[in-house]
């Protein structure tokens, strides 16, 4: 059985729910607190199919991406990949996928805090989808009923 954290609270940066507003843009993705140094799993069956980095002129932040069915992007940010992790491999709920990174220290300033946390996304047909919604109807738990993001 999978463990999920809470949804990352509202802190100097936002809040991590999907569609949160981001200033002239929404949130793509939910946000689950995590700290540092902790153990990421895939949520869902599927297939690596990237290693990419979230940043442009920052490559020490990195993410691992999951597809499903051959359908959706599953997509977990802020997390090292596991060095055995390949692309191509097989992956199952509950697979180790990397170690989360510290986030929050990226921009943490004297007068802003940030919660650490994954940014987890969803894309399906070339379109963000809320990933609460996707991880049900790919084999995953129901987030909302297990209290764990808003209703």
């Amino acid at each position: 059985m999978l463990i999920f954290p809470k949804m990352r609270e509202p802190d100097d940066f936002g809040a991590g729910h999907f569609g949160a507003s981001r200033g002239s843009r929404t949130h793509n993705g939910v946000d689950f607190t995590a700290e540092a140094g902790s153990a990421c799993y895939s949520v869902t069956d599927g297939v690596v199919t990237k290693f990419g980095y979230p940043y442009a002129d920052d490559l020490s932040y990195r993410y691992v991406e999951v597809t499903y069915d051959g359908v959706a992007r599953f997509r977990y940010f802020y997390v090292d990949p596991h060095e055995d992790l390949e692309i191509g491999d097989t992956v199952y709920q509950g697979l180790y996928l990397g170690t989360v990174q510290d986030v929050a220290a990226k921009y943490e300033t004297e007068d802003k805090k940030m919660n650490n946390h994954i940014h987890f996304e969803v894309i399906e047909k070339g379109r963000y989808v809320d990933p609460v919604d996707a991880l049900w109807w790919a084999g995953g738990p129901n987030l909302h009923k297990l209290g764990l993001v808003p209703v």
